[in-house]
């Protein structure tokens, strides 16, 4: 039984159950990439909204007057420094 209280200890992955859309902040609807970044923040890249970066509890947006060139965003990648 070792073995079995050790594995219950291990943390637990968060999974979104919720289906979240621009009402909630989110980007655009058109989904082209998520990644997780070393601190957790998830960011979204949408085809259609620019990127949005979802803490949990709300979403920060990033569009062209962020500099993005456009708002069509198709991947995210985190720099080995860190910054998205």
């Amino acid at each position: 039984m070792k073995g079995a209280s050790a594995f219950a200890q291990l943390p637990k992955p968060h999974i979104l159950r919720h289906q979240y859309t621009v009402f909630d902040g989110l980007a655009g609807m058109q989904v082209e990439d998520i990644y997780q970044d070393r601190r957790g923040l998830l960011w979204v890249a949408t085809a259609d909204g620019g990127v949005s970066r979802f803490d949990g509890a709300h979403f920060d947006t990033f569009g062209l007057s962020d500099g993005l060139p456009h708002l069509t965003a198709t991947a995210i990648a985190e720099a080995p420094t860190g910054g998205c």
